[in-house]
């Protein structure tokens, strides 16, 4: 964000090659985390995210609406909005299960966590299918954001890191005011970020906190060093470490790589798989029916229908592509 106020750009081969950056950014990062959630429920998260959320919502629309505004923009949309099925496949099908997945929280016990804070009287079928439309648009919304801004200015478009950090700042730097919409869009990922990490660390603390008994302060204080030191190979991986970035596992490069493919993706649609195993068959897709019914009597019309998805189609539906991934 500094560099780019500044108009510069940072070479984020060689930034992240420094071990002392790499892990001192992870560090202040996860310190900013544990900070908000060890301020509680109210004080702490429902603050941050009452302010973080309609920022990143603002300042994305800004984004979104200068991004179009570019000569060549809309053929940036066109490329974004028009399928390519030639690329569809089963490895394909699991990264966008991961993704979505992930995006939702659905296989990382978040909305599990969040959903135990709501009352008892809350219309949970209204809240899920607006975390799932929010979450839609807002996919939508970046989008229309970063490929447009690429081909205006003649860019390949790239995944990953090379994007965010190495594609995009040149972007910015070339269209009028960049620097001012290169600091709104490093600002807002770091937005999205934190909200993240603040989700994620809540499930570990809560559990510790709920089933352990302990104070707040202190499983936040093992969980944020935890997450510390398991996140050192990771940060070392794209550069710092020669033995962590060469490292290869089928076709994923880096140690970092590997476990985003791990957990980011096929450990989401697993767990995913498993969380509806339990909802249908050792809870009861009947009891876990009924309690969608409460405060949303509406959904009476759809829960036989929502119990025959939960029980049969997502438990084989998830088998079938994991089996599909693996044998392609």
């Amino acid at each position: 964000i500094v560099n780019m106020a500044k108009g510069e750009l940072v070479d984020i081969h060689e930034f992240a090659s420094d071990p002392l950056k790499a892990i001192g950014y992870m560090a202040a990062f996860i310190g900013i985390v544990m900070w908000v959630v060890s301020r509680g429920i109210h004080k702490g998260i429902e603050l941050c995210s009452k302010i973080l959320m309609p920022v990143l919502v603002v300042l994305l629309l800004i984004l979104m609406v200068r991004a179009l505004m570019l000569p060549g923009a809309w053929s940036g949309v066109e490329y974004y909005l028009k399928p390519d099925f030639s690329h569809l496949s089963w490895r394909m099908v699991m990264l966008a299960l991961g993704q979505a997945f992930f995006s939702l929280c659905v296989g990382e016990a978040v909305l599990v966590t969040y959903g135990s804070y709501a009352l008892k009287s809350e219309n949970l079928l209204r809240s899920g299918a607006s975390i799932a439309l929010f979450d839609t648009a807002i996919a939508l919304i970046a989008g229309l954001v970063i490929f447009p801004a690429l081909f205006a200015f003649g860019m390949e478009p790239q995944q990953g890191v090379g994007l965010t950090f190495a594609v995009l700042p040149q972007v910015f730097l070339k269209m009028a005011g960049g620097p001012v919409f290169g600091v709104i869009f490093f600002a807002l990922l770091a937005f999205a970020a934190i909200t993240t990490g603040i989700a994620l660390l809540e499930i570990p603390v809560i559990y510790l906190i709920d089933s352990r008994g302990w104070k707040r302060k202190r499983a936040v204080c093992l969980m944020g060093g935890l997450a510390f030191l398991l996140g050192i190979p990771s940060a070392l991986s794209h550069g710092a470490s020669p033995v962590l970035s060469n490292i290869r596992f089928f076709d994923f490069d880096g140690f970092y790589n590997i476990m985003d493919f791990a957990w980011g993706n096929l450990g989401m649609v697993i767990t995913g798989g498993a969380l509806a195993i339990f909802a249908g068959w050792v809870w009861g897709a009947k009891s876990a029916a009924d309690e969608l019914l409460i405060g949303s009597e509406s959904f009476t019309k759809f829960k036989p229908l929502w119990m025959g998805l939960v029980k049969y189609f997502a438990p084989v539906a998830v088998l079938v592509i994991l089996i599909g991934v693996f044998v392609n």
